[in-house]
């Protein structure tokens, strides 16, 4: 690293650049004459970084740049830092070996996993003192499931990988239940959506409820399984939501049925606006972006990402009846998938 740097500090001092301060998307690096300081610790080991894959550079108040340019990136060559003084697009390519990079990522998810697993275990202790101390008189288990959430509120706070926002309407009454439907883009959806600050029950599936101790903590939690294979169990399910909206809680649906592997969504399926129509329950539509790249599907790998999601505002179904359930259906859909681009816009300017 020592040579690196070397090589790196006299690269510089041949272009004859005063750089003051380069600013990334995702961190700040002081820079000096003498050269590049690299980033230690977990997070990252760069230069210049930021979570674009993009390889352009813009000036800065005459005298510094932002890259856009795939993590572990170094510059080091004279081409690469006359573009950028002057403006233009680069090529730059890492001197970090892949299997540093490999080995840094393995080491972080290795991290996170096993904090994960401490929460997960302590975390049972506290959901369940909560469920046994308010079974008694709430019988919507509202608080139970608001101690569950509160850890995957906790594992987000200690990855360092993830960095998530919500955005939107603010519920005032959180008894006042809802139809809750989202966008679905990875297993993160979960997390993200636990910061909002109101509870409902989860409709899963019931093989997420056979792991130990975290299919226990769903149970008393209230959350709904369902086997999408089985049509009764659909049916069972329905009735589980309509249970949990008569105890005044929200119910969340992922009315795609599975992750989106593309850009775009999936075709809505009819059982969320079947039960809110059948209830007299609003909807209450909820856009995700950003999700997809800190777990995708078949992966198990966590990632980096900045992901947001922006409550919309809710449609009301009173009155509507079974003929008007596709309207529903597409215009709930259309909604969140505006909102969406629209959140996927705003993350990438974030980016630059």
């Amino acid at each position: 690293m020592a040579k690196k740097n070397a090589r790196l500090t006299k690269g510089l001092a041949g272009t004859g650049m005063k750089l003051e301060q380069l600013h990334a998307c995702v961190n700040q690096i002081p820079v000096e004459e003498s050269g590049l300081h690299l980033l230690k610790g977990m997070k990252r080991e760069v230069v210049i970084c930021a979570n674009g894959g993009l390889s352009s550079a813009h000036r800065v108040s005459g005298h510094a740049a932002v890259v856009n340019v795939p993590p572990n990136i170094l510059i080091t060559s004279r081409s690469a830092l006359a573009a950028i003084r002057h403006g233009q697009s680069t090529s730059l390519t890492s001197t970090a070996p892949r299997w540093q990079i490999l080995r840094m990522q393995r080491l972080v998810n290795a991290w996170v996993w096993t904090e994960t697993v401490l929460i997960v275990l302590f975390g049972f202790i506290y959901v369940s003192i909560v469920w046994i101390a308010t079974a008694p008189f709430d019988p919507g288990r509202y608080a139970a499931g608001r101690a569950f959430r509160h850890l995957a509120v906790a594992v987000t706070g200690l990855n360092p990988y993830w960095h998530f926002h919500t955005s939107g309407v603010a519920v005032h009454d959180p008894r006042r239940p809802y139809v809750v439907v989202a966008n679905h883009e990875s297993y993160a959806d979960i997390f993200l959506m636990s910061h909002l600050k109101w509870e409902m029950k989860w409709l899963s599936k019931d093989t997420i409820f056979r792991i130990p101790v975290m299919g226990w903590m769903m149970r008393m939690a209230g959350d709904i399984p369902i086997n999408r294979s089985s049509r009764g169990s659909g049916q069972q399910a329905l009735d589980a939501c309509r249970d949990r909206l008569a105890k005044k809680v929200s119910v969340m649906i992922f009315p795609e049925g599975t992750r989106s592997r593309g850009d775009d969504l999936l075709p809505f399926k009819d059982g969320a606006f079947q039960l809110a129509i059948s209830t007299g329950t609003a909807i209450l539509p909820v856009a995700i972006a950003g999700t997809r790249d800190a777990m995708a599907k078949g992966s198990f790998s966590f990632r980096r990402a900045n992901a947001m999601c922006r409550v919309l505002e809710p449609i009301e179904t009173a009155g509507l009846t079974a003929t008007d359930l596709p309207a529903l259906r597409d215009m709930t859909r259309q909604r969140i998938s505006d909102a969406r681009c629209q959140l996927q816009r705003e993350l990438s300017e974030a980016k630059k």
